[in-house]
């Protein structure tokens, strides 16, 4: 059994985590409402549009489910501590991304980034995947034992109609047609995410 200083650090560290997280979320509810909906090069945009992957499906390392991108979490409990209404006592999160497009009213829009934030609700796995947990958890030095251990995901599937925040690219690219031989230029339009403008990704 805990006691009482840890058990009250534990909530105070559960709570600070709490209140982070509400700030991350109202700050990335901000900047989708900023977006602009036209697609002008180097402009921050919010385009919502289906989910159409470009590049082979990730799948989510917890529950297998096939996708374009994923937000998965592993909290991990004292296991002393497992029916007390405890608090975490440390997380694990992974998020993932793969090419897709976004099939929306400005056109096809090619979504790619090294940084994303999926703003959606993770939702508790009920499940129990032993094999996939540990694997999960493998590397980060954290223990593993099923009744220590939650896991939530959320997930952004093929076909899914979602919302998609970052940085506008209007490039022009060069083709040939066939009936003429000429070379013509089209438009290509993706957006993107970086380190200062991650891409966020939520639901309708």
């Amino acid at each position: 059994m805990l006691n009482i200083p840890v058990a009250v650090l534990l909530l105070t560290l559960a709570g600070i985590a709490a209140v982070r997280e509400v700030v991350r979320r109202v700050r990335v509810r901000r900047r989708i409402a900023a977006g602009t909906r036209e697609l002008e090069d180097n402009a921050l945009v919010t385009l919502t549009g289906t989910v159409h992957p470009l590049a082979p499906l990730l799948t989510a390392p917890v529950t297998g489910a096939s996708c374009v991108a994923h937000r998965t979490q592993a909290r991990v409990y004292d296991p002393n501590a497992r029916h007390q209404g405890r608090p975490p006592v440390t997380t694990h999160t992974r998020t993932e991304l793969i090419r897709f497009e976004l099939r929306c009213a400005a056109g096809n829009v090619l979504v790619e980034g090294d940084r994303v934030e999926i703003d959606m609700r993770l939702r508790e796995i009920k499940r129990r995947y032993v094999a996939r947990e540990q694997a999960f958890l493998e590397g980060t030095g954290l223990p593993y034992h099923p009744d220590s251990v939650t896991c939530d995901q959320a997930v952004v599937a093929p076909g899914q109609i979602v919302t998609v925040h970052g940085v506008a690219r209007v490039e022009a690219v060069p083709t040939s047609t066939v009936e003429t031989g000429f070379r013509e230029v089209a438009t290509a339009m993706r957006i993107i995410g970086d380190a200062r403008h991650p891409l966020v990704i939520t639901d309708v």
